[in-house]
C-alpha cells in the first residue's frame, strides 16, 4: 500500500514532460534525421571534417523516441543517446546519457526545423545558463537543422580569407616593452639510469604490467601480461568526442623477438585494426619509463602506470 501511495505522490511531484516522453510535443518535434551544422568545444571550433570522419558518419543522427542513434565512422558501431526534456524550464533542459553511463546536463532551443545544444562536460554537475562555449566554461555548443526528404547532405564550403586592412596614418610609435623577468625553474628530479636492451628475458620482466601515456587528444594504457596477452584502451580528453565515440578498446597476444615486440590484435573496437599486426622495437628502459620505435619509425615514450 505505501509504494502505491508513493507513486501516486511522485505522480504529482514530477512534470508530465518527463514522465510521458512519447506524448510530449517538443519530442514529436525532435523526430527524424538531423545535420550537425557547427560544434564548438571550450571556445573551440571543431571542424565538420572532423565531426564526419571520427564521430559522426555524416555529420548525421537520427532521433527516434527518446533516443539519438547515430553511427561511428572510425569502427562502424552505431551508438545510442537517450535523452529527457524538460520544455517547463527557461530556458529549456535536456538531459543525455549513453550506454556507457556517460552523460551530460544542458539546455536547448528548438525553433522550426533548427536546434541548438549547449552541454556540459561529463563530469560536471552543473547546467549550462546561456547558449555560449568559452576556454574556461566546459561546454560544447552545437547546431543541427533537421533533414527533410529532399534536403541532400552539403557539404559547406569555407568562406575565403579576406586579409585584414591595415590603416597607418593614425599609427602610434611603438610603446617599449621591458623584457621579461625570467625565473629559473627547479632541477627536475633524477631518473634512473637508462638501460640498453641486452637480452629479450631482460626486456620481458620489464615489460609486463600496464604502462600508460597521455597527449592534448586522448590517455592510452595498455596492459602487457605474463600470459603473452595484451589489452589496450584509448580515452579521448574532449568531451564530445568522448560522448559520441565513447573508449576504444583493443586486445590480442604479443611475443618478443630481438628485442622487437610484435602484437597481433584478435579484438578492437575499431574495425580497422582487427587482425592487424604491429611491431615496436625497444629503444631504451629503465624501471618506470620504456622508449618504443614503431613500424614508421614513431618514437613512443611509456610510463609504468603498475607492475
Amino acid at each position: 500500500m505505501q509504494w502505491k501511495l508513493f507513486a501516486i505522490a511522485f505522480l504529482f511531484l514530477v512534470p508530465t514532460s518527463l514522465l510521458n516522453a512519447q506524448d510530449n510535443p517538443e519530442v514529436a518535434r525532435l523526430q527524424g534525421a538531423w545535420e550537425v551544422n557547427s560544434l564548438i568545444e571550450n571556445g573551440e571550433v571543431v571542424s565538420l571534417k572532423n565531426v564526419r570522419e571520427t564521430m559522426i558518419r555524416d555529420g548525421v543522427l537520427v532521433i527516434e523516441g527518446n533516443l539519438m542513434r547515430f553511427t561511428n565512422p572510425v569502427n562502424n558501431k552505431k551508438r545510442e543517446l537517450a535523452f529527457v526534456l524538460n520544455p517547463d524550464q527557461n530556458p529549456k533542459t535536456i538531459d543525455l546519457t549513453s550506454t556507457d553511463k556517460m552523460g551530460s546536463k544542458g539546455i536547448y532551443m528548438l525553433d522550426s526545423n533548427n536546434l541548438l545544444l549547449c552541454l556540459c562536460a561529463h563530469d560536471s554537475n552543473e547546467r549550462p545558463t546561456i547558449f555560449a562555449s568559452t576556454s574556461v566554461s566546459k561546454s560544447m555548443l552545437f547546431s543541427m537543422r533537421k533533414l527533410t526528404g529532399n534536403t541532400p547532405v552539403v557539404t559547406p564550403v569555407a568562406p575565403p580569407v579576406v586579409p585584414p586592412v591595415v590603416t597607418t596614418s593614425n599609427a602610434k610609435p611603438p610603446v617599449a616593452v621591458p623584457p621579461p623577468v625570467i625565473t629559473p625553474a627547479p632541477a627536475a628530479p633524477l631518473s634512473p639510469p637508462l638501460s640498453v636492451p641486452t637480452s629479450d628475458e631482460q626486456i620481458r620482466k620489464i615489460l609486463v604490467g600496464t604502462w600508460g601515456h597521455q597527449d592534448e587528444e586522448r590517455i592510452e594504457t595498455f596492459t602487457m601480461n605474463s600470459d603473452n596477452t595484451f589489452s589496450s584502451t584509448w580515452t579521448s580528453k574532449k568531451f564530445f568526442p568522448k560522448l559520441f565515440k565513447g573508449e576504444e578498446r583493443c586486445s590480442g597476444t604479443w611475443k618478443l623477438k630481438d628485442g622487437v615486440i610484435i602484437a597481433y590484435i584478435t579484438s578492437s573496437t575499431d574495425d580497422h585494426i582487427r587482425n592487424q599486426v604491429f611491431s615496436y622495437r625497444v629503444s631504451w628502459y629503465t624501471t618506470t619509463e620504456i622508449a618504443l620505435i614503431d613500424q614508421k619509425g614513431r618514437i613512443h615514450r611509456d610510463w609504468k602506470i603498475s607492475p
